[in-house]
This record gives structure tokens, C-alpha cells and sequence, in this order.
């Protein structure tokens, strides 16, 4: 994805619940806003599937290289399969007017539960007995990311989460924005 200059592009507004994304999405709900893009709860309309749909922000993707990490975050999120790392379905962009920039979006499995920092602001240190399997399931996520040249770098408890699977506890690592594919 090129890099617009910012002299003479604006950007679409940031879409809001109700609009749709691509002819595919219907947007439901905000779910969290970070520094540089909005999550949103979004049906798939044809497969009548629920997912959370991330959207980078209109007033930081002209900024040089946000766009193209973005899409970088996807690229090497879309490239890991195991169980403990956010499933991506797609990257798109959101773009209803020819005459603006567009707002790349990335459309990825929707999760319920809570991030491990929700759980330990609640409850605090947990006893090794739950740790453990929690670390396990991180560690083969991490594992596989390594396996394919990919390190995170931003591991931390606002971005592992803890979906609930009926009565099973699945770790699923997000927030691929500033991995870096190694080679060697």
C-alpha cells in the first residue's frame, strides 16, 4: 500500500454502527478503541457470522507507515494457524468515496471472554496451578510465530486473551502491530 501525501488526501470518517464495510459487513457495536484503530462487532452478512472487525483510525493513516504496518499486522497474523493466536479472515478497505483515502480494516475472529489484564485487575497474582496452562498455550502460539520468523515484540496482558469455549479457557494471542519477520 503506498503512502498518500498528506497535503493533498483527507480520509473517509470512521464508519458507525449500523454502516456497512465492503458490501460484506454490517457493523454492530463498538467493542475498544487503541492509539491507532477502533475494533467493532460486525456481521459477515453471507455467512451470518459474527466478528470483530478493526479499523484504522481516519486521522492517523496518512501518517507515514501506519497504513502499511496495519497491513504488515495482518499479513503476519493471516500467516499463523494455531488454536492460540486470533484467527484473521480477511483485510480490506473501507473506502465508500473515490475522492479520500480509505481506512484499511482487518476482519478477524470474534472472542469472548476477557485480556489476562482484565482477569488480573480483578483478581490479582493467580496461583501457578492456573498460570501454567495459560503460559503453555501462549508459548505455542509464540512457538509457532518463531517457527515461521515472526517475533511479536508486545507481549503483554492487554494482549492475550482468555476466550471462554463453552467451559474451556482457550489463550488466544493478539496484536500482531509490531511484529517483525526475522529471517535466520
Amino acid at each position: 500500500m503506498p503512502t498518500p501525501n498528506p497535503q493533498t488526501l483527507q480520509t473517509v470518517p470512521l464508519p458507525l454502527p449500523g454502516a456497512r464495510v465492503e458490501e460484506t459487513y454490517t457493523l454492530l457495536r463498538e467493542l475498544g478503541q487503541g492509539s491507532f484503530s477502533v475494533v467493532f462487532e460486525a456481521e459477515q452478512e453471507l455467512l451470518h457470522r459474527r466478528v470483530a472487525l478493526k479499523i484504522l483510525r481516519p486521522e492517523v493513516v496518512l501518517i507515514p507507515g501506519i497504513a502499511d504496518r496495519f497491513i504488515r499486522e495482518a499479513q503476519l497474523s493471516g500467516a499463523l494457524s494455531s488454536r492460540h493466536t486470533a484467527t484473521l479472515y480477511e483485510i480490506g478497505l473501507y473506502q465508500p468515496r473515490d475522492d479520500a483515502q480509505g481506512l484499511p480494516f482487518i476482519a478477524m475472529e470474534l472472542l469472548q471472554g476477557e485480556t489476562l489484564n482484565d482477569l488480573l485487575e480483578r483478581r490479582g497474582r493467580l496461583p501457578r496451578e492456573e498460570a501454567l496452562p495459560l503460559l503453555n498455550q501462549l508459548l505455542a502460539s509464540l512457538s509457532e510465530a518463531h517457527t515461521r520468523g515472526i517475533v511479536h515484540r508486545d507481549i503483554k496482558p492487554e494482549n492475550i486473551f482468555l476466550a471462554q469455549h463453552g467451559d474451556e479457557r482457550v489463550v488466544k494471542v493478539l496484536d500482531f502491530g509490531i511484529a517483525k519477520a526475522v529471517s535466520g
